[in-house]
């Protein structure tokens, strides 16, 4: 029995060696493996927190976003009211590229007549026409109310178009060759825009939100309106995309729109025609 239980502790000896044996030999070969679980744990930590962090600026981004989106169809004054609190002092509003002459004018201020609010720099506007000019006719037709929606400024890039203005009092020739224009406007000029704008003619008829995504500091809005145009007095309604590139300090630093401008024009019955 005595060699029995001598035999047995022997045992358990050697077995007790063989597991510290094997426990320190084990932890011989894992704990390299144990600091790249650290490093890895530390890493998903890390990739979790910006992730949280860019969701949370996400969120921020898409709730100015959606903001400004609907005090756009709200009223003019609070969409300026927006404007100011929320685009960047050097934020700049990036205009849809057409082919024209690259100036601005307030249909609302005097209907029937066409008077410059403002000249796109580089434009080919920008070698003829000043603020203030008012165009008497267009390729010899009269500027009116009736005509707004038929004078020549569209058209093939590169044909020149002649025109009347009065400026200071004087009647003046002037030819403009159409160009492409990609206009860019200012904080302050886009708030000079707005207030130009009527009041009452504003808010559409109808209007809707349908989807914003975001990635990082960049949201699109994809949103629709119905309208009545101020010109020919006919509806039509369209999708606009507006995309907002947000600055570090979650101010708007430049936004931009698509929509369905060819969409627009058919509804009131234009065509295009060479």
């Amino acid at each position: 029995m005595k060699k029995i239980n001598n035999f047995y502790l022997g045992s358990m000896l050697i077995v007790f060696s063989i597991n510290i044996f094997a426990t320190n030999h084990e932890n011989e070969i894992t704990e390299p493996k144990i600091k790249d679980y650290i490093d890895n744990k530390e890493q998903a930590l890390n990739k979790k927190e910006n992730t949280h962090s860019s969701e949370i600026n996400g969120n921020k981004y898409e709730s100015i976003a959606k903001t400004w989106v609907e005090a756009f169809y709200s009223d003019r004054d609070a969409f300026s009211s927006v404007v100011e609190e929320h685009l960047a002092s050097n934020g700049r509003n990036v205009g849809s590229r057409y082919v024209g002459f690259g100036f601005t004018f307030n249909q609302n201020e005097d209907p029937g007549k066409m008077v410059v609010s403002s000249v796109i720099p580089n434009s080919p506007a920008s070698e003829v026409l000043k603020q203030g000019d008012e165009f008497i006719s267009v390729n010899g037709l009269r500027v009116n109310e009736s005509n707004m929606g038929k004078l020549a400024f569209r058209g093939k890039p590169g044909e020149e178009v002649r025109a009347i203005i009065k400026r200071d009092g004087k009647t003046k020739k002037v030819s403009v060759a159409r160009g492409t224009i990609a206009g860019s406007f200012s904080k302050e000029q886009v708030l000079n825009n707005i207030s130009l704008q009527n009041s009452e003619d504003w808010s559409p008829i109808d209007s809707n939100i349908v989807e914003i995504l975001s990635r990082e500091n960049i949201v699109y809005v994809l949103h629709w309106a119905k309208r009545i145009d101020n010109i020919s007095k006919l509806p039509f309604e369209a999708y606009t995309v507006t995309r907002f590139v947000f600055n570090e300090n979650g101010e708007i630093d430049r936004y931009g729109f698509l929509s369905e401008d060819r969409f627009v024009l058919e509804q009131q019955g234009y065509k295009i025609s060479r």
